[in-house]
């Protein structure tokens, strides 16, 4: 008793085990199997868990991955799409700007001969009444010449915009029969100055109006026919006035 009690558990455990009977052995080995058996099985689970999570963050990862693609591909696209666009809208600003050149080039004959007849008007008109208000002492010629020059001023910077869109060259000076109409009436002095100066106006306001007329009838720019009507009433005006003064 003295010896058992001195023994090692582990030690006393292996006695124990000694001397056990053969029945008492099975038992405890059929104990001790489903614990083994359940062991395994929870290792099994385990590894089985972390396999599933592994497919399921691999799958994740594929599932980001791909949205990613889709993601960068549809910013491809509309980046594309963009610059396509952007393209086709310059290449359409182009296209107009070509159709307003070739268009501008081809101003029609008629058009043209009106800006270039009515620009030598005003420049003529403008002349007229700068030597009107050197020369003449009467208040009404004086006061007409006032508004001739800032009239055919006006209707004159039209004219040239307009001009300047067809790519229509227009003179710089009046006539050569309008510079020597002018010098004529220039030769005069006093009242007979007056009288020569306002007939003359009578004349050139009355071609003027002619020139409107025609290019209404065979004009084909829109814009220098609308400059031809739009200037008729200022002419008309200004002719009423110097009849009214003769």
């Amino acid at each position: 008793m003295r010896t058992a009690r001195n023994l090692a558990p582990a030690g006393l455990a292996a006695v124990l085990a000694l001397t056990m009977t053969p029945a008492a052995a099975q038992a405890q080995t059929q104990a001790t199997a489903p614990t083994l058996a359940q062991g395994v099985a929870q290792t099994q689970a385990i590894t089985h868990a972390q396999a599933v999570s592994q497919t399921q963050g691999v799958s994740q990862a594929q599932g980001v991955s791909q949205a990613q693609g889709v993601s960068q591909a549809q910013g491809v696209s509309q980046a594309q799409y963009s610059s396509q666009a952007q393209s086709v809208s310059q290449a359409a600003w182009r296209t107009d700007a070509a159709a307003g050149a070739s268009a501008a080039v081809h101003a029609a004959p008629q058009d043209v001969a009106y800006l270039r007849a009515a620009h030598r008007g005003h420049l003529a008109e403008i002349a007229a009444g700068k030597a009107a208000l050197r020369k003449s002492r009467d208040r009404d010629v004086r006061g007409l010449a006032w508004r001739l020059i800032r009239d055919h001023r006006k209707l004159d910077a039209r004219l040239r915009g307009v001009a300047d869109r067809l790519d229509v060259r227009i003179p710089g000076s009046p006539s050569a029969e309008q510079r020597r109409d002018l010098r004529a009436v220039l030769s005069r002095s006093g009242h007979r100055f007056d009288r020569a100066w306002l007939r003359l106006q009578v004349d050139t306001h009355e071609h003027a109006l002619w020139l409107g007329q025609r290019e209404l009838r065979r004009g084909h720019s829109k814009w220098v026919k609308d400059l031809a009507r739009d200037s008729a009433p200022v002419i008309r005006h200004h002719l009423r006035a110097v009849r009214a003064a003769l």
